[in-house]
């Protein structure tokens, strides 16, 4: 999706899309065009899945049903700030008030800091955090089975030499070692 396009969707701070559809989980989806109109057609509660179809983006819609979008921007600024992130992303409300749009900055979209992402996000979201401390006890498996991985991303080695895309699936139960294999 063209940024400038999704830009123009975007009034007065909303972004009015078309969101035909509702979830009962925590889930992530982008601005698709279908049949001549552009919306959010599909939701995906799995990130492995949705991951595997958009590797990579400049935007992801989040379903956030309970967590307001005020304690979503402290938590996506803190993650950035602790990252050093000068290029910050951008949140935005929706036409519905449990989904928000972030424009993911450019340190996002590559592959796996975008799985990385998301991963957090869910987090953040299910156990309703406005502060990411890689280092506290982590309640999330899919978080805290990566936690050695975590720690020396957050740390600042946020370069990954590795092949695959997924945070889970290349840092689960890894050391510290192995996991300083793929991160420089």
């Amino acid at each position: 999706m063209r940024l400038t396009k999704l830009l123009s969707t975007i009034q007065n701070g909303v972004c009015q899309v078309i969101i035909p559809y509702i979830c009962k989980t925590i889930c992530f989806g982008v601005l698709e065009k279908n049949k001549g109109m552009y919306a959010v057609w599909t939701w995906y509660s799995c990130r492995d899945v949705f991951h595997a179809d958009f590797p990579e983006s400049n935007h992801v819609f989040v379903y956030h049903k309970g967590h307001t979008i005020n304690k979503l921007k402290l938590f996506l600024a803190d993650i950035e700030k602790s990252l050093g992130i000068d290029d910050n992303s951008s949140l935005f409300k929706t036409s519905r008030k449990s989904t928000s749009l972030i424009i993911i900055s450019e340190f996002w979209q590559e592959p796996m800091h975008f799985s990385l992402l998301t991963l957090i996000l869910r987090y953040g979201i299910e156990y309703n955090k406005t502060k990411f401390n890689p280092n506290e006890n982590i309640k999330c498996s899919m978080l805290s089975e990566t936690q050695e991985a975590l720690k020396l991303f957050f740390s600042g080695k946020t370069e990954y030499t590795g092949t695959k895309t997924g945070w889970y699936e290349q840092f689960s139960g890894k050391t510290k070692t192995e996991s300083m294999k793929y991160l420089n």
